[in-house]
């Protein structure tokens, strides 16, 4: 099985303030997939595109005379779905924050015309720490929550001037009770009061997942297994603590096998399907939307999207720790994956998919 492209998708733009810079500003984004679990990561490109004639410059601070880089001023998610209450139509939105890691914040400081500055992010549908939130009990019923990006001008933290990208429907389907209150567990119960020991765990991911050592991980993954991309997630942070246990001159194979982890693709989430009519009940104006998506063969899935974002998060990772011989071997893998962008490669199947 070959994975496909994810869906470009279409920009729009907020002119307020863009014109007054001397340029015009898109913003569009890609996604590794359209079809997410409950609580799964979503890997997204952002791309920041000057449609102008005029090169773009990220205001500097008042306080500061260095240039900014472009990505300085930080990239927002807006997230949102439709559900129904006591036969009432209600709407939520959550915004989600993304802050650049020191490892991303590589991006030019003008950004030329016809040009585009692109960074690689990750965030949660939802956080765990927001499971419990009445705005995300109705989001499984709704089968689908609606994300859309937004640029904020760097040196304007003060300002309302944003840029949006085109809002995309999500499938979101419901993850099983069992984990849910399993990952409660988790976080609930946090390291026990123990201290915990040096090393990666599920927090470096962004996971409110804090475990004392990695026995203990293992046994709580162990007991409760989790599915979809939030379960290699955690298998990621066991392996990456596993090599951080092992004698530098020993972690050759340790890294190989890392690397080959990062490119596991999940089986297509598994969901009963909703009537077309309770769709149209949610949100009508896009009943045929849904309708084609639904019906459309396969699913789309850029592995090599998730791989960007997972091996740039995994060497910022492993160079905190200084698991040095580790960035090595993930320095080569990110070259080898911006080398062959826009590629399409065989699915490679994990043990018992």
């Amino acid at each position: 099985m070959k994975t496909l492209p994810a869906v470009f998708l279409a920009i729009a733009l907020t002119a307020m303030g863009a014109d007054a810079l001397g340029c015009d500003l898109e913003l569009s984004f890609v996604v590794h997939t359209r079809d997410i679990v409950f609580g799964d990561p979503l890997y997204v490109e952002v791309a920041l595109t000057n449609r102008g004639r005029e090169p773009f410059e990220a205001p500097g601070s008042p306080f500061v005379s260095l240039r900014r880089n472009i990505w300085s001023g930080g990239i927002l998610f807006n997230v949102w779905t439709y559900g129904s209450s006591d036969g009432r139509h209600e709407s939520g939105m959550l915004r989600e924050t993304w802050h650049i890691q020191a490892i991303d914040r590589e991006g030019p400081e003008v950004l030329e015309p016809g040009r585009s500055a692109r960074c690689l992010c990750s965030l949660t549908i939802p956080p765990v720490s927001q499971w419990g939130q009445r705005f995300w009990w109705q989001a499984p019923q709704a089968r689908s929550v609606w994300l859309e990006a937004a640029y904020q001008l760097p040196g304007l933290a003060d300002s309302t001037v944003l840029i949006t990208s085109e809002a995309v429907s999500l499938g979101l389907h419901p993850r099983s009770e069992a984990e849910i209150a399993a990952v409660a567990l988790w976080h609930q119960s946090g390291t026990r009061g123990a201290v915990p020991l040096p090393g990666p765990t599920p927090v470096d991911f962004g996971l409110p997942l804090p475990v004392g050592d990695r026995e203990e991980l293992a046994e709580r993954a162990r007991r409760a297994p989790l599915s979809g991309e939030l379960g290699h997630m955690i298998e990621l942070s066991l392996r990456l603590r596993e090599l951080f246990e092992l004698r530098p001159q020993a972690r050759d194979e340790g890294n190989r096998q890392l690397l080959e982890c990062i490119a596991w693709e999940p089986p297509r989430p598994q969901y009963s399907e909703i009537p077309i009519w309770r769709i149209g009940e949610i949100d009508p104006q896009n009943t045929a939307k849904e309708a084609a998506r639904k019906s459309a063969p396969g699913r789309q899935y850029n592995a090599q999207l998730k791989a960007r974002v997972l091996a740039r998060q995994l060497r910022s990772i492993a160079l905190r720790y200084e698991m040095f011989s580790t960035v090595e071997a993930l320095d080569r893998l990110i070259g080898d994956l911006e080398g062959n962008r826009g590629q399409t490669k065989p699915r490679k199947e994990a043990p018992g998919d």
